[in-house]
């Protein structure tokens, strides 16, 4: 907790008494902070990097401006100590580039390691992150030893410098949106702080410091730090009045109902799902997996060797030359290969290196999936079929009634019997969930009929018993209808 002082200078530490016992008060309060500081510093030294990062974001957000280095550096990928921000350059941050990135992060633990134990960098579970770098950069640079009612020390001092440079070079190197999301986090660790966080964060926005220059959000923020002052007049009443005698009516009124509506933001513990909701999506997750495993099975023991479904589809998008007889053999490999890698290097943000790394010659089932659906959109009549079962049945993606009856239709123009005879039982038995196909045995006659002129059997027992049914209804009379 920090002594609260108020703005007006005039009267402020008038005895010397009350002097003596604020600086007395002061060295109270910053020793335990260093502590704390060199305690996550220890707990880096030891490989316990989660430790580490907890304790100076606990520290960092209630004031520490050691600790707020601490996090900038080892988001950045130097050591929590030292910063070398002239390594940004115009070059990409370390965490697009594997090898740098290890050698970074292999140097930063073993130049603090006193055991001489080489650490793994795979072991270490704080990446660099630039977005989190550039956040705990602002709030170095921009810490306020005043507002906390701290007598810096020369290294605290200089702390500031250094973030203050590396702000500069980070933001460089950073996407727009990367910075707006940067500077949400600053407002996001302020905002759930005390009244001195809040009044610091008023600043930041009134000045420009740090974040937009916005008066909206800064006299947001003053209203909200007066109306939870703890230790009587707020630390921003003053800045408050001058602010609003600025500001038209219109722009104090918003500021007004912002602050009223406001809400402070959710502590991290609070966050996202909890240990139990985590446990059951990942049970869920494991659930669906096998289901869709056992619905491709089920897709793929439809057909026989010679038109077999994955190569069948491979074929179709150019991938697989051979022979189609359901033996996955290397010339089989070769191909899902080819189409994992192609699929991967559509993604324009990876390098050829990294497309090859997804390459197994193995399919997911996710891959399963996304080569039929690649296949059918080549017009590929089995495909297509298949295709629609996907969406009639919910098989990795969601069940969508019109959606199969029109892939169905593309697949049985092309003369596909599969395709009439799925049409014939959508419409015999209809199909739920979004945009439902009703049932029409007109329609389903028809198709059947379809089906069975192409030779497919099924379909003819299906249509001889629509026609009993049929006959069946037509010689119902009397109380019997």
């Amino acid at each position: 907790m920090t002594l609260k002082r108020t703005t007006n200078r005039k009267v402020l530490w008038r005895h010397g008494a009350v002097a003596a016992f604020a600086a007395t008060l002061g060295m109270m309060m910053t020793a335990p902070a260093h502590a704390d500081y060199e305690d996550g510093l220890q707990a880096y030294k030891n490989g316990e990097f989660t430790k580490a990062q907890d304790l100076w974001v606990r520290f960092g957000s209630a004031g520490d401006i050691r600790s707020k280095l601490a996090l900038a550096n080892i988001y950045s990928g130097f050591t929590p100590g030292k910063a070398n921000c002239t390594e940004f350059g115009s070059a990409r941050l370390p965490e697009d580039d594997e090898e740098e990135l290890k050698t970074r992060l292999r140097a930063r633990t073993n130049d603090l390691n006193d055991t001489g134990v080489i650490v793994d960098p795979d072991e270490i579970s704080i990446k660099p992150d630039a977005e989190k770098a550039l956040a705990w950069y602002i709030l170095t640079g921009y810490h306020d030893f005043y507002s906390y009612s701290q007598n810096p020390t020369t290294e605290e001092y200089e702390a500031k410098i250094v973030a203050q440079q590396c702000i500069i070079s980070l933001q460089r190197i950073m996407r727009d949106d990367e910075v707006v999301r940067a500077q949400d986090t600053v407002e996001k660790v302020l905002a759930g702080g005390t009244d001195y966080d809040l009044f610091r964060l008023a600043m930041m926005y009134r000045a420009g410091a740090g974040l937009p220059k916005d008066n909206i959000r800064a006299l947001q923020y003053l209203i909200v730090a007066d109306n939870n002052a703890r230790f009587g007049s707020s630390v921003g009443n003053s800045e408050r009045r001058m602010l609003e005698a600025t500001m038209p009516e219109l722009d104090q009124k918003l500021a007004s109902d912002l602050a009223a509506n406001w809400q402070p933001p959710l502590p991290t513990a609070f966050e996202g799902k909890t240990p139990r909701e985590l446990e059951l999506a990942r049970l869920e997750e494991e659930i669906r997996a096998r289901e869709l495993r056992l619905e491709l099975a089920s897709l793929e023991g439809e057909f026989d060797e010679n038109e077999d479904l994955l190569q069948s589809a491979l074929a179709a998008l150019g991938f697989y030359g051979g022979k189609i007889d359901g033996s996955v053999g290397p010339e089989t490999r070769n191909a899902m290969r080819a189409f994992q890698y192609a699929v991967a290097r559509e993604d324009m943000n990876i390098t050829p290196e990294e497309a090859r790394d997804k390459v197994t010659g193995y399919l997911s089932n996710e891959q399963k999936v996304e080569l039929i659906e690649r296949a059918a959109r080549r017009e590929h009549p089995q495909s297509m079929y298949v295709y629609g079962i996907m969406h009639a049945r919910g098989i990795g993606i969601p069940i969508d009634g019109a959606e199969a009856v029109r892939w169905w239709e593309k697949s049985a123009g092309n003369g596909y019997a599969l395709s009439h005879f799925a049409l014939g039982r959508a419409y015999q038995e209809g199909i739920a969930g979004k945009n439902p196909v009703a049932q029409n045995l007109t329609q389903s006659t028809f198709y059947y009929g379809q089906a069975a002129a192409l030779g497919y059997a099924p379909a003819a027992t299906e249509l001889r018993q629509l026609r009993y049914d049929f006959n069946a209804a037509d010689n119902t009379t009397g109380s019997q209808r």
